[in-house]
């Protein structure tokens, strides 16, 4: 629906996420949408990857997410790249979201017993101290 706005009320909207510029609202919204669809299906979230991927934006850099040449290795087209778009695109609600989201991961590792924190975290393209995405601003 966003793309088919006329480019000014694009633009405008985008103002509203000061961290992002329209470009970048456009290929994160693409992928939103494409875990968006997978959820509503309900089809298999944690190992979900799309084809299109978010933009390098600075919470990879100060995250310091691994690089295989130019390309970050995790939080591009993985689970993480959601929680990331999600640190951009939401406000103070965000917080609420991090700290569901984690209640949800360890009720689900109570659950399952076959699979470890760590195995998990890495299924769904969360790095190592992907936790610090919190003590990071945006910009």
């Amino acid at each position: 629906m966003y793309m088919l706005l006329p480019q000014d009320i694009r633009i405008k909207v985008s103002r509203n996420y000061p961290c992002i510029n329209e470009s970048q609202m456009i290929s994160i919204l693409a992928v939103m949408v494409k875990f968006r669809y997978v959820c509503v299906h309900g089809e298999r979230l944690f190992t979900y990857r799309t084809t299109d991927s978010i933009p390098d934006i600075p919470i990879h850099m100060k995250l310091k997410i691994a690089q295989k040449g130019i390309q970050y290795v995790n939080g591009k087209n993985d689970s993480f790249s959601s929680v990331i778009a999600l640190r951009y695109m939401l406000s103070d609600s965000w917080y609420k979201f991090i700290k569901k989201l984690k209640t949800f991961i360890d009720k689900c590792l109570k659950k399952h017993d076959s699979i470890s924190e760590q195995e998990l975290y890495e299924k769904m393209g969360f790095p190592e101290n992907c936790r610090k995405i919190t003590k990071y601003r945006k910009q």
